[in-house]
């Protein structure tokens, strides 16, 4: 490496969740999308990377998803059949992670 070369070192910074929708029904088969957003320190998507999910209620379709190449990746989280809220975090290697929070909610029956 001469002094004129730049090395650009894409390491994790941010691995931001988000859920869509954040509330659904306690019923056991309802799901949000969970997506996280793996970044670099200059905001610049990461493609490649395996996320870690953890929820500390309901079930994840899998417990990690690579980022595509728009640095996104997806799980979906199902309801429990329970009113509660799950907090989510995705991480990935090096430290990085973020957490969303997804509520269970009660709806009550449509009485017609």
């Amino acid at each position: 490496i001469t002094p004129q070369d730049t090395v650009y070192i894409s390491a994790p910074f941010a691995a931001t969740p988000t859920a869509t929708p954040s509330s659904i029904p306690s019923n056991g088969t309802s799901t949000s999308t969970i997506q996280a957003l793996v970044t670099d320190e200059v905001e610049n998507p990461i493609a490649g990377r395996t996320v870690n999910f953890t929820a500390t209620n309901g079930t994840l379709s899998a417990a990690s998803a690579v980022t595509n190449g728009s640095g996104i990746a997806t799980v979906s989280l199902t309801s429990t059949n329970n009113a509660a809220t799950s907090t989510v975090r995705s991480s990935v290697a090096g430290g990085a992670f973020g957490e969303t929070v997804v509520t269970f909610a009660n709806i009550p029956p449509v009485i017609t």
